[in-house]
């Protein structure tokens, strides 16, 4: 992660970043060194299994667009499966992704 950090404000070094993450122990990591520019915002912790407050997570939107295209196709296998994703990923407009 502090690689990462360091590599994203080399090549981004003018703004500044907030950058969302779970509570992975990696991510707080009393050593891990924050660069200034970068703000980590930290999601509630999970109720059991569950993000208690999935819309603040950007990628649960997107997964919900995903499979709601999904739900009626029947799969041969997995790797139908990723095509029909990978489709479905490469067909996204950036209205869609905005939104």
């Amino acid at each position: 992660m502090g690689i990462f950090f360091e590599k994203f404000c080399r090549e981004n070094p003018n703004e500044i970043h907030i950058i969302q993450l779970d509570n992975a122990t990696i991510h707080t990591a009393k050593k891990l060194k924050v660069p200034n520019n970068i703000i980590l915002l930290f999601q509630p912790p999970t109720c059991g299994q569950v993000l208690c407050c999935p819309e603040i997570n950007p990628i649960e939107r997107l997964w919900e667009y995903v499979k709601y295209r999904l739900r009626s196709l029947w799969f041969t296998d997995l790797d139908d499966v990723k095509d029909k994703v990978a489709q479905i990923f490469n067909s996204l407009s950036t209205d869609i992704i905005i939104s």
